[in-house]
């Protein structure tokens, strides 16, 4: 589908992932900073700020506030000209219910198979090293479904502010709430809670009187 939207080389290629951790490779689409024209590529999840002279990745920066977003001197650079979108076809969230018991669910859009989460996007480098694109994704306040999940929620473009948003440097170019999408969820089996398990089985949804208890995953 990214095939579709988007003009790029047939020798890009990536592999789907159920279940995606913190310094993952993942594809981004960002403006070419020569051309000017959206292009696609891999980077790395967990932003390393251009100036910071390393090219490890800082678990730390997987997200960034919207609300200080560009006040943060490790992500104000890549805000004022370096975004990205993230296509996405689901992301898991974490629920704690009154008992303290902890429950996954998947949230995916109402509306479209295939959405894009807003992102920052930056080269890490240093001396003697290679350099590596890496990404963080924009967070926001929770607002419709998601709310009833998590407090906190990815900021999303819809296909129609996708030049707006790439191409902004201020917080004018910040999609409002009609150019973001609407959710549903479903929840999932708690083996999401562990990174080296990424099959497809992942995403289905699972009937909770079946769900086994917290304890029994350790």
């Amino acid at each position: 589908m990214l095939r579709t939207l988007f003009s790029f080389s047939p020798d890009f290629h990536f592999s789907p992932s159920y279940n995606i951790a913190p310094g993952s490779q993942v594809p981004i689409i960002r403006k070419d900073i020569a051309t000017g024209e959206a292009v696609v590529s891999n980077a790395q999840w967990g932003l390393i700020p251009g100036w910071s002279g390393t090219s490890k990745p800082r678990s730390n920066l997987i997200n960034a506030r919207l609300e200080t977003i560009d006040i943060k001197p490790s992500f104000k650079h890549a805000f004022a000209g370096q975004r990205c979108l993230i296509p996405c076809t689901g992301y898991y969230e974490w629920k704690t219910d009154s008992l303290g018991e902890k429950q996954p669910y998947l949230i995916f859009s109402a509306s479209n198979p295939l959405f894009f989460l807003a992102g920052l996007w930056d080269t890490g480098s240093a001396p003697q090293e290679h350099d590596l694109d890496c990404c963080t994704i924009v967070t926001t306040e929770a607002t419709g479904t998601p709310a009833e999940i998590h407090s906190r929620m990815p900021l999303t473009v819809t296909r129609d502010y996708f030049t707006e948003w790439l191409g902004g440097m201020d917080r004018t170019s910040v999609p409002s709430p009609s150019y973001r999408e609407t959710f549903s969820y479903y929840p999932v089996h708690k083996k999401v809670g562990n990174v080296r398990n990424n099959t497809a089985d992942l995403i289905e949804k699972i009937n909770l009187d079946e769900q086994p208890s917290q304890g029994s995953l350790f």
